[in-house]
């Protein structure tokens, strides 16, 4: 066992091969101390840096970055299934903005209606027809004008109870066109929310 010899070194640098940057984790131990010993043996030379063993210290760093990166992986998951719960929580598939600046008058119904009734569409092609004359029941037709429902009578959520309010009928049928070709691929029981793009 051969004698370890102190060597004073400066304390941003320590001029051993392959340690060059090792002051960016033992800065805080070459504060207190500014001793550095070396043993002389080939395969694997000791460092004491303040009294502790190098070899101990990387394994006691090593083993806190594995605990940090457990626990960061942890969180990242924790948030995955909370971002996944928050999807599932808001109740709908998918989003269609409504042309607004295209159909005023019908988006106008819509945005006003929406303040007291949902803004997502169930579609439910089946009983349509039954849900429309539900919410137009007791409404007379009204010439150049249509009666505008919403909810929509091909959603679930319409029928009684709906906003029902006069539209020009060229917005009107414009807007139920564009509407429809939009929905026409999913199927029912699809949850479509309804946002104005202005």
């Amino acid at each position: 066992m051969t004698e370890k010899k102190p060597l004073h070194i400066n304390q941003n640098y320590i001029p051993w091969k392959g340690l060059n940057n090792l002051h960016l984790m033992l800065t805080p131990v070459l504060h207190s101390s500014s001793r550095v010993y070396f043993g002389q043996s080939k395969n694997c030379p000791e460092i004491e840096i303040g009294g502790i063993d190098v070899k101990k210290r990387n394994a006691v760093l090593l083993s806190v970055f594995l605990t940090v990166a457990t626990l960061v992986g942890c969180l990242v998951g924790l948030f995955a299934v909370h971002t996944t719960q928050a999807e599932a929580a808001t109740g709908y598939d998918v989003t269609l903005n409504f042309p607004f600046y295209r159909y005023p008058y019908t988006g106008d119904h819509v945005r006003d209606a929406m303040a007291g009734h949902p803004s997502v569409c169930t579609i439910e092609r089946d009983g349509a027809e039954e849900r429309r004359e539900q919410s137009l029941a007791g409404i007379p037709t009204k010439s150049v004008y249509d009666r505008d429902e919403w909810p929509m009578a091909k959603c679930e959520e319409g029928g009684y109870g709906a906003s029902v309010r006069y539209v020009p009928s060229s917005d009107n049928r414009g807007a139920g066109a564009w509407v429809g070709n939009q929905l026409e691929s999913y199927p029912d029981g699809t949850r479509v929310k309804f946002v104005m793009s202005y």
